[in-house]
């Protein structure tokens, strides 16, 4: 698991660039093809109408312009082919778009596949009719260059005003959400790369799985809320759904007839131990010092206690207890008995206990002094994983404050200190501390490394 976590971890930070695709899935690359027709422009729309398939004739030359004797000069139309591999659910696929100027055929494709197929066929159709003057091919690079400087050419501005009329119209927003659907609905059973080559109904099996359609899932919500057209997104909740993860385990299977609400005291559907993604916060702390960590549900907190005090950075050199409600959790003092406090063994409850209780969340005090306390949040509970063996941490952000510093507003009067070398307290504060304190550091790799220790 913790391989599994490492290698998702490298590569978020360390993505490999992107292969761009057209719905055939070929590599993508914009050719632009010229022609020079040696026969009229009709005799050239004769002999290339069928490559569109759905329009008649007559919708195909409505837009089309015609010299003073009315015969045809200018005409653009799309070469489909029925059907697409890749998406079942089309029934036609647009490859390109022709253009008829006088004596000129343009043919404009994004792949070079396509751009090999089209000169078959038109030299199939066409024969010495029409000429190949000139084939420029560019790159998905220079395309992006040429958008991001803002560089667009007059038929390109007709062209991207023409589009954003014709997709504002309300039946072809319509048309758009009913293919965006389809299409979303076939991505669940296709493979996806950073799924480890496993499709999401697949990879919702596994913790690990889990966690990686999950940062799918979020990435897909902030780009749907940076995108001006939203009609291809996809819709997430619907996503979250179908894969049997939507927020408090809401699972609606289908071909089941009522909504199913998982609660933390019902076994999920499933064999094995159910896992918990827990955040851990530091109570007071600004920015938060935090960890998020995944763990058995059935882990005594004797163990838990273990996991904080590594996931956290602290040294386990103080008292602790776990709060839920009004019931505390630690090791029972003797002595202590008749002081109105009753302590439960922590080594007699698990985690599950303690967040069934509290209704997803407790505390976790460390240090009475100082009085660390920590609030824990049921984020998730997650589906038993036969890969599991020890306790994970998948995110956490700032450095765990230092032992015996008075508290938390010792600590951050300990950082004023340190970070202005005038204060009379600097050098004796420093030579306390005995290291160079970073707040913002937190190592998920050396989190990771003690983890690796503990059992699951």
């Amino acid at each position: 698991m913790r391989q599994l976590y490492f290698a998702l971890r490298d590569r978020l930070l360390n993505p490999q660039p992107p292969i761009l695709q057209n719905t055939d899935g070929d590599p993508l690359a914009f050719v632009k093809l010229t022609y020079q027709l040696t026969c009229s422009p009709r005799t050239a729309f004769d002999k290339l109408r069928s490559l569109n398939l759905l329009e008649t004739e007559e919708a195909l030359l409505e837009d089309a312009t015609q010299d003073e004797n009315g015969e045809l000069q200018t005409l653009t139309f799309s070469w489909m082919k029925r059907g697409n591999e890749k998406r079942r659910s089309w029934d036609n696929t647009i490859l390109g778009n022709i253009t008829i100027e006088g004596e000129k055929l343009i043919v404009d494709v994004n792949s070079e596949k396509r751009s090999e197929t089209i000169r078959i066929e038109i030299a199939r159709r066409l024969g010495d009719y029409a000429v190949l003057q000139d084939s420029v091919s560019e790159s998905v690079k220079d395309k992006f260059a040429q958008v991001k400087d803002g560089i667009e050419s007059p038929e390109q501005q007709r062209q991207r005003e023409e589009q954003e009329a014709l997709s504002a119209l309300p039946e072809v927003q319509a048309l758009m959400e009913e293919m965006a659907k389809e299409r979303w609905e076939e991505w669940l059973d296709e493979t996806v790369p950073v799924l480890m080559g496993k499709t999401p109904r697949q990879a919702a099996k596994t913790i690990a799985g889990r966690e990686r359609l999950e940062a799918l899932l979020i990435d897909f919500e902030r780009s749907a809320a940076e995108t001006d057209n939203a009609a291809f997104a996809p819709d997430v909740m619907e996503l979250r759904r179908q894969l049997g993860m939507l927020p408090g385990h809401e699972n609606q299977k289908k071909g089941r007839k009522r909504k199913r609400n998982v609660s933390l005291n019902e076994d999920l559907d499933l064999d094995g131990v159910p896992l918990y993604q827990l955040k851990i916060t530091l109570k007071r702390s600004d920015p938060p010092i935090w960890r998020r960590v995944v763990v058995r549900s059935d882990m005594p907190l004797r163990r838990f206690h273990g996991v904080i005090q590594r996931v956290m950075g602290w040294t386990d050199s103080h008292l602790h207890q776990f709060i839920a409600g009004n019931t505390y959790y630690g090791t029972p003092d003797p002595e202590m008995m008749g002081f109105g406090r009753q302590i439960l063994s922590e080594k007699r409850y698990t985690v599950a206990d303690l967040a069934l209780a509290a209704k997803r969340s407790f505390v976790y005090e460390y240090d009475f002094g100082d009085g660390w306390e920590h609030k824990i949040v049921v984020e998730k509970i997650l589906p038993p994983d036969p890969e599991f063996q020890h306790p994970i941490c998948l995110a956490g952000a700032n450095a765990c404050p230092p032992e015996d510093c008075g508290g938390i507003g010792g600590y951050y009067e300990l950082i004023e200190i340190l970070a202005d070398p005038r204060n009379p307290e600097h050098e004796s504060m420093k030579e306390w501390l005995g290291y160079d304190l970073d707040p913002a550091r937190f190592n998920i790799e050396i989190a990771n490394g003690v983890l690796n220790r503990l059992k699951a």
